[in-house]
């Protein structure tokens, strides 16, 4: 298996590179840094359920050549910036951070994420990219980890069935294309709504050739006519009948997609494990068409790209073993065993043959369009608090409760009193 459909290198050497998998170490360690190891204070939203923590505190933990206790705050992604911003003012000294894409800027700002030597990059393949939403001012405080992709899923029979042979290459042409497959079993084309509606507008945004900040983060730039070309776009689906702000996944059931109630979504690669294992048949190369998000005309296709990010406390107790043990997540078996059980992109370009993972054809989509990665969150310190308004003002124009153009002013007025405090 190859995590890409590029001719990929193995990843041979990495792990002694890093420091790999050695002896097995206890998770029962002392404490105090040096050879002997100690206690470690992690903060994640990930590797949350029983099956996550034995891969942390056990397989990965027990591959460290060092005897180390972990002490693991596994925080939700929606209580994660408040753990954070409640604890800055108390001194937190956790050793290693798990965050997302955008958070880099705000808190290496403030001084929560250290700066990292780029030594540290010794012997990972880690794609541009991926990298560029690691730093601030261009220093790096964090590395990628386990990267979430955003495309379009189709189901090839329902797309036969209405004359359908591949996506768009426009986001004009593919709103035609909407259009036209209306009818029939499905409620309608596209589920355009089971994903973070914050995050489908910064998708859209990026497609009509815009982005959240300027270069610096000094200011917004959404506001050039981009922000708003992106809500009308998904107003425009849902006055066609394309879509509806109605129809998305309910929680512990078969998405809308696997229901065949749409023929489209706009899906993230982090929901393979689900689809794989609730409805193995769908997700054939014969049954499912993968494609990128279009542009609007004149613009590349664009993949959304989120995921988890690894940082070091600035504050930390232990940094020397901090990093080792970061080091240590990057081992090849350590990486595999984590996207295993996240089903998401390890952010390295090679890695060994592993089955469970060549059965992820996302994992290959993603990894074969990073050159198009062009929408993800962030750009600027102000991002959180311009994070935390977007989803309610985007969910009010949805609904008609406020233009795009009103909701374009709010968030700028949000954003430019962030920028102000700054």
């Amino acid at each position: 298996m190859t995590l890409s459909r590029r001719n990929l290198l193995a990843f041979s050497g990495a792990a002694a590179v890093l420091g790999g998998a050695a002896a097995c170490g206890s998770s029962g360690g002392g404490s105090g840094s040096g050879e002997s190891g100690g206690e470690l204070s992690i903060l994640t939203p990930i590797f949350e359920d029983a099956e996550g923590k034995q891969t942390l505190e056990e397989t990965i933990a027990g591959s460290f050549d060092k005897d180390v206790t972990l002490k693991v705050d596994y925080t939700p992604w929606d209580k994660l910036n408040e753990k954070l911003s409640t604890s800055i003012a108390g001194g937190m000294s956790t050793d290693i951070f798990m965050s997302g894409v955008g958070w880099v800027p705000p808190f290496a700002h403030k001084g929560v994420f250290k700066q990292l030597d780029e030594s540290i990059l010794e012997g990972l393949d880690i794609h541009e990219k991926l990298l560029d939403m690691c730093r601030y001012e261009g220093a790096l405080h964090a590395l990628p980890y386990q990267m979430d992709g955003r495309m379009i899923i189709g189901n090839t029979k329902m797309m036969e069935e209405r004359g359908i042979t591949e996506i768009p290459t426009t986001l004009e042409d593919f709103r035609e294309m909407l259009k036209e497959a209306q009818g029939g079993s499905a409620e309608a084309p596209l589920d355009l709504f089971s994903n973070n509606i914050r995050q489908t507008w910064v998708h859209l945004v990026s497609c009509f050739g815009g982005s959240l900040f300027t270069e610096d983060g000094s200011a917004v730039a959404f506001d050039d006519g981009t922000g708003e070309a992106a809500l009308q776009y998904m107003l425009d689906l849902i006055a066609d009948g394309s879509t509806s702000f109605d129809l998305r996944a309910a929680e512990g059931q078969p998405r809308p997609w696997q229901q065949e109630r749409v023929i489209f979504e706009l899906a993230g690669s982090g929901i393979w494990p689900d689809l794989y294992e609730q409805t193995p048949e769908m997700v054939t190369e014969d049954a499912m068409q993968i494609a990128l998000l279009p542009g609007a005309e004149g613009n590349d296709p664009v993949m959304f790209l989120g995921g988890t990010l690894v940082s070091i406390g600035e504050r930390g107790k232990e940094p020397e073993l901090a990093e080792e043990f970061v080091k240590n997540l990057y081992t090849p078996d350590n990486l595999i065993a984590a996207a295993i059980h996240g089903g998401r992109v390890p952010a390295v370009n090679t890695l060994p043959e592993d089955p469970t993972l060549a059965e992820n054809r996302f994992i290959s989509f993603v990894s074969d369009n990073l050159d198009y990665a062009g929408g993800a969150e962030g750009g600027s310190p102000a991002w959180m608090e311009l994070r935390g308004a977007l989803n309610p003002e985007i969910e009010s124009a949805m609904t008609g409760a406020q233009s795009p153009a009103d909701t374009i002013a709010r968030l700028k007025q949000t954003a430019d009193e962030a920028i102000s405090r700054l």
